[in-house]
């Protein structure tokens, strides 16, 4: 076997070998979505802005159970909602239902496993030492209704029997009976009461981080709990849940943690820190106990995650307006259009307060408005409720594992070009270089002038196909994994002819005559891994690990037009042939990490052929065959680079 046969060979087997390397990498890729972290995948959504059944107002309250469905409590228009988990309303309770004005300013609500109902609202309460006349207290109660929305009576938590020495300010009324009275307000009427049924048939009331246990008859068995930041105390409670044993668990919100008591209202323990990070709380506001024991946790930490799509930026460039701190350096700098993501996360510990895992709630933020889901409740069942605050549209979403199609960043650039090109030498003394007015003549062609055109066909052309597919994943609020494959294919043929004028020497006889084939191709694979490192928009900064693999062949052969003809006695066939087969294969690995808020350095390390080129062999015949020589070329390049970029 000759030495250009087993060159190619060789050749063949390499590129062979970078296509297999580059197959496994997309299956790596591909198995993926089987490692991804949980998801909550949206199932429907429902609700909207209006009075009618079924839509909200701007004062709303919610609460999730185990079963699928969500209650809500409307304040502006005094109603009870109950919605199925198909989002269908089963039940809506209002003061024209209940045939009197029963509701005031409804504020929160919870619902026991039987399906009744309560509502913290406020109530007049008669003041039974004023003297004169009738005085009431305008106070916060609870109001029973039965699962078919009767209304079964109130339970007064607070003992406001007799008037509070202290001063307070009265706002004078009549009552029913067109009696003058007076109403106190009792404390802050606007302030926040949340509720909480226990497994033993009692309801939690928990008002300015004091959690009253009341009997549905109204007995009131006990309390506990006080504001502070000590163990059994509370500073704004947010949302409370009760797991099969009794114990409680209280969203600390200024605290930034969970409280936990016993069913009799004993310090267990408190878990969570302050931050962003795994098992760390950010104001929590939501808290509920599963099915299994686990607790989720809402907090307030809220990840706003850029992508640059690799589209150019246009005049009217549907990207959200993000503050240029909330962006990671690169993307302050590019001139790629960006998108964003919104996300949120529910975070599962365990009744000991040791983190588990999370979900992650994605909002794709298409425009502005999009900006304005919140999480407003956790069910029983694991599902999460989020409201959009202009619309009042409900959605809902279920855990699931795996790689949501939806969450993937998508964006696909394919080109083909084709070309024709026409180009025209005008040189009277090249004809004396080349000696072409003698071989023209022994053809029997006269020079009507000293014009030789180097001559491109509109006929010949180049065609190009490119298409570059990226993909990027958010795989948890911190962290982004991104795979760009990309193939490049160049098919060229290019014809060059030289005479002295259209039309002459048709049979392309001329020695200098030639055609060159070329063939392209190319594979580029990209895969980043970007990690946040702070989430502070202030002080915002990240790092980037990524890695480059392409590979690719080229092909050239020219070789001359003319050949024998046997009209022709004496002429020679041109043999004139030269060959090029080339490969390259390269890598580069490297991290980007940010110095600051506007400076970030790239290091990297890059592997290939020498000077950037190829390796491969080549072959050259003359014009008779009698001139054959071959070359060979082959090399290996590293380059280490270190690149600081910024804004100063």
């Amino acid at each position: 076997m000759g030495r250009d046969a087993r060159e190619r060979r060789s050749v063949t087997r390499g590129f062979v070998g970078h296509a297999s390397a580059a197959a496994c990498l997309l299956l790596w890729l591909l198995a993926l979505p089987l490692l991804a972290h949980q998801e909550s995948a949206l199932v429907r959504e429902f609700g909207g802005k209006g009075a009618e059944t079924g839509q909200l107002s701007d004062q709303t309250a919610f609460y999730a159970d185990a079963s699928g469905n969500l209650y809500v409590v409307d304040a502006t228009y005094k109603r009870i909602q109950r919605f199925d988990a198909d989002g269908v309303a089963t039940l809506a309770i209002d003061n024209t239902t209940l045939g009197s004005t029963i509701l005031q300013k409804p504020t929160a609500i919870t619902a026991t496993a039987d399906g009744s109902i309560y509502v913290v609202d406020l109530e007049y309460l008669p003041i039974t030492n004023a003297p004169g006349r009738p005085v009431f207290y305008y106070a916060h109660a609870v109001r029973r209704f039965a699962s078919d929305g009767t209304y079964q009576g109130v339970l007064n938590y607070l003992e406001l029997g007799e008037k509070s020495p202290m001063p307070e300010s009265a706002l004078l009324a009549v009552t029913s009976e067109g009696e003058l009275s007076a109403i106190v307000p009792y404390g802050d009427t606007n302030r926040k009461v949340i509720l909480a049924p226990t497994p033993r048939g009692t309801i939690l009331v928990n008002d300015r981080d004091t959690i009253f246990e009341v009997k549905p008859d109204g007995e009131v068995v006990g309390y506990f709990g006080a504001r502070g930041g000590r163990d059994g105390e509370s500073h704004d409670s947010a949302s409370m849940s009760v797991d099969a044993q009794g114990n409680i668990y209280v969203a600390d919100t200024k605290n930034h943690r969970i409280v936990v008591y016993g069913p009799e209202g004993d310090s267990l323990r408190t878990f969570g820190t302050h931050g962003t990070r795994d098992g760390q709380l950010t104001e929590p506001f939501l808290v509920s106990v599963q099915a299994d024991g686990t607790i989720l946790v809402g907090d307030h930490a809220v990840y706003v995650r850029s992508h640059a799509t690799g589209l150019p930026l246009r005049k009217d460039d549907p990207s959200p307006v993000v503050p240029e701190s909330m962006l990671r350096m690169e993307d302050r700098l590019s001139d790629e259009r960006l998108t964003t993501t919104l996300i949120r996360r529910v975070q599962r510990f365990t009744p000991e307060g040791k983190y588990l895992d999370r979900q992650l709630v994605r909002f794709p933020v298409e425009s502005y408005a999009s900006w304005h889901y919140d999480l407003c409740a956790i069910g029983g069942d694991g599902r999460t409720y989020c409201e959009h605050s202009q619309s009042r549209r409900i959605r809902v979403y279920e855990a699931s594992s795996g790689v949501a199609w939806s969450n993937v960043h998508r964006t696909l650039n394919v080109i083909y070009d084709m070309t024709t090109l026409l180009q025209e030498v005008d040189n009277p003394d090249l004809d004396a270089v080349l000696g072409t007015e003698a071989d023209f003549r022994a053809r029997g062609f006269l020079f009507r002038d000293k014009t030789l055109s180097l001559l491109v066909l509109p006929g010949t052309v180049s065609a190009s196909a490119q298409a570059d597919l990226r993909l990027a994943y958010d795989w948890n609020e911190r962290e982004r994994f991104a795979f760009a494959p990309g193939f490049y294919s160049l098919r060229a043929r290019s014809e060059q002819f030289y005479q002295a004028e259209a039309g002459l020497d048709p049979e392309r006889s001329f020695p200098q005559d030639d055609r060159d084939h070329t063939v392209y191709d190319q594979a580029q694979f990209e895969l980043v891994w970007d990690r946040t490192l702070n989430q502070d928009p202030y002080r915002i900064r990240s790092m980037s690990s990524f890695a480059n693999f392409g590979f690719g062949k080229v092909t050239t052969i020219n070789f001359a037009v003319a050949r024998k003809t046997a009209d022709k006695p004496g002429s020679q066939d041109n043999l004139r042939r030269f060959t090029t087969v080339q490969t390259f294969l390269d890598w580069e690995l490297g991290v980007q990490y940010d110095l600051g808020t506007r400076l970030y350095a790239t290091a990297s390390v890059l592997r290939g052929p020498a000077y950037a080129g190829y390796n491969g062999w080549w072959t050259y015949v003359d014009e008779t065959g009698a001139l054959f020589a071959q070359g060979f070329n082959s090399g290996r390049e590293t380059r280490v680079q270190l690149v600081v970029e910024g804004l100063f």
